[in-house]
């Protein structure tokens, strides 16, 4: 939305509004800059949990015999360590990399990550690694 002033404000809007559209409560809508950094801060805070992503870790090892859980644990620690000193285009693409969809509610949000984002990050900091090596 852009106001008379000029000054531009970004949110998201419910399905519900978009699709059907939903009025009053049914039409959630959130301010975007608070809606992306609870993204980010949720992100950061799984991946330096390897509890939280075993499940995701361990169906990617089965499916490719190249990694090992261990390696891709430490690849997720790296992701956030390096968040900081990446620029914001590295940051974008990681985070469409790394997630699958984003669900929100009035009073909850999930985070539903990309196996497959896991993996292929995993290798590209393994690769990074050998590079440097």
């Amino acid at each position: 939305t852009t106001k008379k002033n000029g000054r531009t404000y970004r949110y998201y809007l419910s399905t519900r509004a978009l699709h059907e559209g939903a009025t009053g409560k049914a039409a959630l809508r959130f301010p975007a800059a608070e809606l992306e950094a609870a993204v980010v801060q949720q992100l950061r805070h799984v991946l330096k949990m390897p509890a939280l992503l075993a499940d995701h870790i361990r169906e990617e090892v089965g499916r490719d015999p190249s990694l090992d859980e261990a390696q891709v644990t430490v690849a997720m620690a790296r992701v956030d360590q390096l968040w900081e000193a990446l620029v914001p285009a590295e940051r974008a693409r990681l985070l469409r990399q790394l997630i699958e969809k984003i669900v929100v509610s009035a009073d909850t949000l999930e985070v539903r990550l990309r196996g497959a984002g896991l993996a292929a990050t995993a290798h590209e900091l393994r690769d990074d690694r050998q590079e440097a090596a």
